[in-house]
């Protein structure tokens, strides 16, 4: 990777493990030190900043979730096994087989875990600290 675009990786993972150690901002600090030219720079900074202010339910209702999991519906009716599993295809699908160059991959990567941090604050929220 260039040493540009691992600054501007590393400047992400910091906010994400700032916003998961400590409670969340009435109004997050922007991140505009680094421009970011990659298609998924917006879709990162606009999950860090609803993640940073607490709004969960926002983040997993983004855009950058409807680009890795698509129109999916889930089914009520479907086990729990069959949900994860067709979860974690499109995941490795997103990442892995989407992905023009390791650049690409790692900010892919980066979204999925964003999504995944939302999603394990939000079920906090609504199970257990309400």
């Amino acid at each position: 990777m260039v040493g540009g675009e691992v600054k501007i990786l590393r400047g992400y993972e910091l906010r994400l493990i700032r916003c998961t150690v400590s409670l969340p901002l009435s109004d997050p600090p922007l991140d505009e030190s680094q421009p970011g030219t990659h298609p998924h720079d917006s879709l990162i900074k606009s999950l860090l900043s609803s993640i940073e202010a607490g709004n969960y339910l926002e983040a997993l209702a983004s855009e950058a979730t409807n680009l890795i999991l698509g129109e999916y519906e889930f089914d009520p009716v479907d086990s729990a096994e069959r949900v994860y599993s067709e979860l974690l295809n499109k995941v490795e699908s997103f990442v892995l087989n989407d992905s023009s160059d390791e650049i690409d991959k790692a900010r892919r990567s980066f979204l999925v875990m964003c999504l995944a941090i939302a999603a394990a604050f939000w079920f906090t929220c609504c199970n257990l600290t309400g």
